[in-house]
């Protein structure tokens, strides 16, 4: 029998790590002041969108950013639905590290939703 159980002791909550989004304009220096952050929590920093190009949406987003900026100019929901792939697609990756301690990341849902309300995309 677990000894929590023997002498009638509640089990600890499990403790939840911080997921904190630094959000701004472009060229801001939103990412050296989150690897900052990442670094004094000891956390991990995860920079949005992820332009890795052995996923899925990393790929989508760098053949977008290098050979269809002006279609994507023009149509701005092309875009929302791949970057929204691509947060939706590095969710196991936030929730491992939270397992481990903070996790700092840039333009992630927060930056994501007002981006997308002032393009006028739903």
């Amino acid at each position: 029998m677990p000894r929590g159980k023997l002498l009638d002791l509640k089990e600890k909550p499990e403790k939840k790590q911080p997921l904190i989004e630094i959000l701004g304009p472009i060229d801001v220096g939103k990412t050296p002041i989150a690897q900052l952050v990442a670094k004094r929590l000891k956390g991990t920093f995860i920079p949005f969108p992820v332009l890795d190009p052995s996923t899925i949406t990393g790929r989508g987003l760098l053949a977008s950013l290098t050979t269809m900026t002006r279609s994507l100019e023009s149509h701005p929901h092309w875009w929302a639905h791949i970057y929204a792939a691509n947060l939706y697609e590095q969710r196991a990756r936030i929730e491992d590290s939270l397992t481990r301690g903070p996790v700092v990341v840039t333009n992630y849902t927060v930056a994501y939703k007002l981006w997308m309300n002032i393009l006028g995309v739903n």
